[in-house]
């Protein structure tokens, strides 16, 4: 079959953490291009997955061919003759993460953007896929499967996750669709009773958002890693991928925040893999692709995550109050929120949000928590205007999702602008202004103060991070004692006045309010000594506390926000 691409994929070896990779076709044209993602969909910066591939060969007849690299992740040859050709190389898989890919003796998780090579030619073609390893392990990728994986299209193949081992896999139904959960690890107390069906109410609660069936309907699968520490999630369009900590799933908070992780990637089936911008809509895998729409796809959709445990009955409307107090506290402790607009945050994720450090609290802001609060406050708006934020999303996803159109900033804002000509101005400054928001008004208009407590710490600026015995700063606070004394990122904390530090919890131990401080730092393998004078201050939490003399009005908004959907 001229039109069929197969793809093998060698986890024989998992003690070597390497993946063998053969890729077999019949060329169209004498003349061939070939590339690796620089980029995995849904994590928005290079991550130039090509510095993990090696030993790359190119065979015809049994005979290699002679490579021309491009560039760093794209390679291209003239064919004299259109014989069948064999792509052979080597991935390093040691990096675990869920836009990585990791093999070890006990399991395997490749996203397989970072494995899979594109033959330019070949992207629309049909792929037959075939996993090799020991006979001891299960295989699964979300793909029909008939002796071999299939996938329709290069993309269909690189957007479904392959995870081998000794997994679990267990079905549960939303609505009336079967899906399914695979786990690798399990908690040290094992999972909680209800675990199955508390992931299936999130899903039921989240389609009740949309007022529909899941796009996916029997197909999605969550693949999800229990580890010591950890947090994150990747979509795909069939399922998705998260990593948890036990640490924090065996605290009943933790367990709520882990619903929330669950709903989120399961929102994102809707929004952002198929209510997609337009820029996305065809995956450019070899270019950065600036979109000024990720306030959108992970904003709103971080905003509605918080929401969908209370929706499922699964956490109660103080744990609600309580999660948009915590991002309220966030957002507004970080400076950052000063200079950039949500806007450029998005635009300029690939270089600043999956790049960022503590410090950069400092001169940015993530579209992730800023975006939640934006769109709680289009959601208080909208509802005084008898519309609301989840009405406005399943406009989009009607005008813009189920057919495959994409959108832009105009046709959201073209959706507001219909509701109200106000709201439609107001929300472009929003958008492009930093800090133009006037959250203490709008919480107004649903009878909600925003109440200020302050706990009494020493405050030197001082972020720090312990790395194997050593003490070290991660972060100046900007106009803080620590900045004003000269202390900057990577110094290591040796002593405070004369007294060796041996972990972080030690140093505001030590430091005396409102007197100078001698700190002994290494810095570049040189000893400094500074002085820095703390102050005592008092933290700033912020908590949303609902006012009870408020108007019928303002009554009647606050119970349609309550409703959510």
């Amino acid at each position: 079959m001229e039109d069929l691409v197969d793809v093998e994929i060698d986890l024989s070896q998992p003690n070597t953490q390497e993946i063998k990779v053969s890729i077999v076709w019949i060329p169209k044209s004498n003349s061939q291009e070939l590339s690796l993602p620089i980029w995995t969909p849904g994590s928005y910066t290079v991550r130039d997955h090509s510095q993990f591939l090696y030993d790359i060969k190119l065979f015809q007849n049994g005979r290699p061919l002679n490579l021309n690299r491009s560039s760093t992740n794209m390679w291209d040859i003239s064919l004299q003759t259109k014989n069948e050709l064999n792509l052979k190389y080597i991935i390093e898989a040691r990096n675990l993460t869920v836009r990585t890919c990791y093999l070890e003796p006990n399991f395997c998780s490749l996203c397989l953007s970072a494995a899979i090579m594109l033959v330019s030619e070949h992207r629309y073609s049909l792929y037959r896929i075939n996993v090799k390893c020991s006979k001891e392990w299960k295989v699964y990728m979300p793909l029909e499967f008939d002796g071999y994986f299939n996938a329709s299209n290069y993309d269909e193949l690189v957007d479904a996750p392959l995870h081998a081992g000794n997994f679990n896999l267990s079905s549960f139904k939303v609505r009336d669709f079967n899906h399914k959960i695979l786990t690798i690890g399990i908690p040290p107390t094992g999972w909680p009773n209800d675990f199955i069906s508390d992931i299936s109410s999130i899903c039921n609660a989240t389609c009740k958002i949309f007022g529909e069936d899941p796009p996916s309907q029997d197909k999605y699968t969550f693949v999800l890693h229990m580890l010591d520490k950890a947090y994150g999630g990747l979509e795909h369009d069939n399922s998705s991928v998260l990593q948890y900590g036990w640490d924090k799933f065996l605290s009943k908070n933790g367990y709520r925040k882990f619903l929330q992780l669950i709903g989120h990637e399961y929102f994102h089936q809707w929004n952002i893999r198929r209510l997609r911008p337009k820029e996305f809509m065809v995956y450019d895998y070899n270019n950065i692709v600036i979109s000024e729409n990720l306030w959108f796809a992970e904003g709103i959709t971080s905003y509605f995550d918080i929401t969908i445990p209370f929706i499922a009955g699964l956490s109660s409307y103080n744990e609600l109050l309580e999660d948009l107090s915590e991002e309220i506290t966030f957002l507004l402790n970080t400076p950052g929120r000063k200079f950039q607009s949500l806007t450029d945050s998005s635009r300029e994720a690939w270089i600043k949000l999956y790049k960022s450090s503590k410090a950069s609290l400092n001169s940015q802001v993530s579209y992730y928590r800023l975006g939640t609060i934006f769109s709680l406050c289009l959601d208080i708006k909208l509802r005084t205007l008898n519309s609301s934020l989840s009405s406005l999303l399943r406009q989009s996803w009607n005008q813009f999702g189920t057919s495959n159109l994409g959108y832009s900033r105009s046709d959201i804002m073209s959706l507001i602008k219909k509701i109200d000509l106000k709201l439609y101005k107001e929300v472009n400054k929003w958008l492009d202004i930093p800090d133009s928001i006037d959250l203490d008004k709008i919480l107004a208009m649903i009878g909600f103060t925003l109440e200020q407590s302050k706990v009494e710490y020493v405050h030197s600026g001082l972020c720090l991070d312990d790395n194997s015995g050593s003490v070290i700063v991660n972060r100046a606070i900007k106009n803080s004692p620590a900045m004003d004394a000269g202390i900057i990122v990577s110094d290591e904390i040796i002593a405070i006045n004369c007294f060796r530090i041996n972990n972080s919890k030690e140093v505001d131990q030590f430091l005396i309010p409102n007197k100078l401080n001698k700190i002994l730092v290494s810095r570049n393998g040189k000893i400094i000594e500074v002085l820095i004078k703390p102050i005592s201050q008092q933290e700033a939490k912020w908590n949303l506390h609902p006012v009870e003399l408020v108007s019928e009005q303002c009554i009647k908004v606050r119970n349609s926000w309550k409703s959510i959907i």
